[in-house]
């Protein structure tokens, strides 16, 4: 898996639109500094014993790395990841997914379409699909709505599929996995990522 940092993020490194975070890698949660701002405003109304069941609601679950990205504020959502082949198995058929989250305060998302693309470096032709980073509120909402939705995991981290891509010989070439929304416009935040994950897809 291809954590956050090892991502290429349009104004990834400019705290106004992005902010790295420390998330819980043990039972001890490092929560974003907003977070912990309203823990200490939630402690002085409601009082310190309902602290931890405000931390529960708020909990990421367990984080593979060391940070995340979390989205402040864009209008042009852009982020890819690039994979060299030869670390992985020949003659494989492998998937890319997004894996993310939302923070409570999340807008610009819902029914909101992207691009999704996976391919080689140096090949010409690109086949791009429609993914969507939120589940329709409701079944009317998704009427006319066409592309891959996201699925929650076990780690309770969400993930939508990019595409798949076959190892052929497992030579030196490179993948690009890439996730789009530059066509809307509309403010967006409260995306979590934690990476893009590749693994071999499986043949039911």
């Amino acid at each position: 898996m291809l954590g956050a940092r090892g991502l290429t993020i349009v104004w990834g490194d400019t705290p106004i639109y992005w902010a790295w975070r420390s998330l819980p890698q043990s039972r001890s949660p490092s929560l974003p500094l907003r977070v912990r701002a309203h823990a200490v405003l939630f402690i002085s109304v409601c009082g310190k014993r309902s602290y931890f069941t405000f931390l529960r609601a708020y909990s990421f679950s367990t984080c593979r790395f060391s940070e995340v990205a979390e989205l402040v504020s864009v209008c042009w959502l852009d982020i890819k990841g690039k994979i060299e082949t030869r670390l992985l198995s020949p003659k494989t058929t492998y998937v890319a997914f997004l894996v993310f989250k939302f923070v409570r305060a999340n807008q610009g998302f819902e029914s909101l379409p992207a691009k999704a693309l996976v391919r080689f470096v140096g090949d010409e032709e690109e086949k791009s699909s429609t993914v969507y980073l939120k589940q329709p509120s409701t079944p009317v909402t998704s009427e006319g709505l066409s592309g891959r939705f996201p699925q929650e995991r076990k780690d309770k981290w969400m993930e939508v599929e990019l595409g798949e891509f076959f190892n052929d010989q497992g030579d030196d070439r490179e993948v690009v996995m890439q996730l789009m929304e530059i066509e809307r416009g509309n403010w967006k935040h409260g995306l979590v990522v934690e990476g893009i994950e590749i693994r071999p897809k499986i043949h039911t």
